[in-house]
């Protein structure tokens, strides 16, 4: 190792302790999200039902993370059971193993779906019935990418999981040094990034469109302004969360495979940087994509006075509406609820 401080038994206790603690926090967080988005009917149909399953697959990750405490005494013996002296890992590990794996998956999938749809409707004009017909083939789509990256893995490997160091939870297997995350987790992710970005900066591009469309000192055009801002934020922060967690997990590992070659041992601030991106997705998921001030408004006032409601906001939503619609008489443009 040529880095000064090599991580030491106390520092795993307490990169293990921080997953905890922040897969605890992302589970109190997108748990009642969770039960809000599905007493929402917006929020149960789709498109907007796939950042539903988002934060349903992420509060799984993280309570499959948690689960590691109930059923793991000792980590560090765990870790050199398996790893250092080569024996099965225990069914627990091997269940958690592939449970982490398959939501961790699912995220990356449903996290470019979302960005592609947010794509459809504001760049393309696409209308919410049109997207509804290929509803089945996004299904499709991310829950086969999920079981293949899940399923494969356990095929290849002499075991389908082994303990994480410095992690609370077992993972797909080292065996090959790290080939077997990057072919079927990092590479993944990788691709999914990339896409997805080129759809968000496709969709923040024609917002930017749109509020200047939309501008004007009358009620409806301030109400579109708000809603246009928000949008910008809260995209840009997805795109800029995801990013930032694929850019820390393949540092991780890039640090990994170099301490694997004997170059340098992992350092401490890599570990713990790491942790935090993987156990602090649920945080980021939530203030990404959990309710704003004017969604609980607008839940408010449909609530209890929906016949007003409707009235109210007849002429933002047909402005809406007509800003988004494309060119293409084919597409649509009606006004409904975004994915987020």
């Amino acid at each position: 190792c040529v880095l000064d401080s090599p991580i030491s038994i106390a520092d795993l206790d307490t990169l293990r302790l921080l997953g905890y603690v922040l897969s605890a926090c992302g589970v109190a967080l997108c748990l009642p999200l969770l039960v809000f988005k599905l007493c929402i009917a917006e929020y149960r149909a789709f498109p907007a039902r796939i950042t539903t399953l988002f934060i349903a697959a992420c509060t799984a990750f993280h309570a499959v993370v948690l689960l590691g405490a109930a059923f793991v005494a000792d980590w560090d013996f765990e870790y050199y059971r398996v790893v250092v002296r080569g024996q099965k890992p225990s069914p627990f590990c091997l269940v958690q193993g592939v449970l982490f794996q398959f939501f961790a998956c699912t995220m990356i999938w449903l996290w470019c779906l979302v960005a592609f749809v947010m794509y459809l409707v504001v760049v393309k004009g696409y209308s919410f019935e049109r997207i509804g017909t290929m509803e089945k083939k996004f299904h499709l789509l991310w829950f086969g990418m999920s079981v293949m990256q899940t399923i494969i893995p356990c095929l290849v490997a002499n075991w389908p999981a082994e303990p994480q160091l410095g992690a609370p939870y077992c993972w797909i297997s080292d065996q090959d040094d790290q080939l077997i995350q990057i072919s079927f987790f990092t590479s993944e992710m990788f691709v999914a990034l990339v896409v997805g970005l080129c759809f968000c900066f496709k969709v923040l591009f024609r917002f930017v469109e749109l509020s200047g469309a939309g501008s004007g000192n009358d009620r409806h055009s301030l109400e579109f302004a708000k809603v246009i801002r928000g949008y910008v934020w809260r995209h840009s922060m997805f795109a800029v969360g995801f990013a930032s967690v694929f850019i820390t997990i393949a540092f991780f590992v890039t640090n990994q495979i170099f301490a694997n070659a004997g170059v340098w041992c992992v350092s401490y601030t890599a570990a713990v940087l790491h942790v935090v991106s993987v156990s602090g997705s649920g945080i980021i998921s939530f203030a990404v994509l959990g309710p704003t001030r004017s969604n609980l408004q607008m839940i408010w006032r449909k609530c209890t006075s929906p016949v007003s409601w409707k009235t109210e906001n007849r002429g933002a939503e047909e402005e809406f509406s007509g800003l988004v619609e494309d060119r293409d008489e084919e597409a649509g443009g009606d006004y409904g609820s975004f994915p987020g």
